[in-house]
This record gives structure tokens, sequence and C-alpha cells, in this order.
């Protein structure tokens, strides 16, 4: 997953969605957390803290669309596309949406 960190140094302000145990073991193991503006989560339960270990505030989605950021991670395997048209209705079409896939960072748009 080194392509992660190239596509990051692409963009200023980047978020991840999901505040999921996927999520947060790649913040970790890549290392990630200085390069992430916040991760958004619709649980309402996780936002509104931090994540374990990178610190990063979690935000609901609704916030998100207040705070536009230039990139957003899904990571969220079961939910990608359904969170691809939650972005794409709600955030500016100059922001970049990709996902991991798999073991793979794909760029959704």
């Amino acid at each position: 997953m080194i392509f992660i960190n190239s596509y990051m140094k692409n963009y200023k302000k980047i978020a991840v969605w999901r505040a999921g145990h996927e999520a947060l073991a790649i913040l970790s193991c890549y290392n990630l957390h200085d390069k992430i503006e916040y991760v958004i989560d619709s649980a309402t339960s996780k936002q509104g803290k931090f994540t374990i270990g990178s610190n990063i505030k979690i935000i609901s989605p609704m916030e998100a669309y207040k705070n536009i950021v230039d990139a957003i991670i899904i990571i969220a395997m079961d939910y990608i596309y359904e969170i691809k048209k939650l972005i794409e209705t709600n955030m500016p079409s100059n922001v970049s949406i990709s996902a991991i896939i798999g073991d793979e960072l794909k760029i959704l748009r």
C-alpha cells in the first residue's frame, strides 16, 4: 500500500471516512496521523471523540460537509459506494474520492 503515501502527497487536507478497526489499523501502520484532518463516521457514539493511537478527531458527515477537505479516503469495505454517493451529493466535485479495496487504494473520483 505504498501508493497511499504518493496519493496523499497530492492533497493538502485529507480525511478518512469511517472510524472502524480497519481504518485505525491503517492510520497506525502507515503513520498517517499527521496527514489526516479528521475522520468521518456516522456512528454518534464515535463523534466528538478521537481515534486510538493517532488522536484524530472523529466528526459527523454533516460536520464534514461544512469543513471541506481536498480528498477523502474511504476505509469501509461494505459501504464504499454508499459513502461515495454521499460525498458526491454533499461535497464539491473537486473533492477527490478514493477507497481501500482489498490491499489497494483505488481512486474513485
